[in-house]
């Protein structure tokens, strides 16, 4: 059994999110960078296997902190 998990941390302006599998860091994304970063060999294999590996994911990653943006922005709107 293994454990997949992105956690991505979210504030006004500023996204980040880190993939671990197993508790191991494999991948991070962060709004204020260009591409992902690829933490461990298995997952350099796997980019180097599947060329559009990296773009899909950061394209996911980049969809996915928008919409978590949007949430932050109307949580906080809602308290005021």
């Amino acid at each position: 059994t293994h454990t997949l998990q992105y956690i991505a941390d979210i504030t006004a302006g500023i996204s980040y999110t880190v993939g671990e599998l197993d508790g191991e860091q494999f991948v991070s994304y962060g709004s204020n960078v260009t591409e992902m970063i690829l933490k461990t060999e298995w997952i350099k294999k796997i980019d180097a296997d599947d060329p559009n590996y990296r773009k899909r994911e950061k394209d996911r990653m980049s969809d996915d902190h928008g919409e978590l943006q949007k949430l932050l922005t109307q949580a906080v709107d809602h308290t005021k």
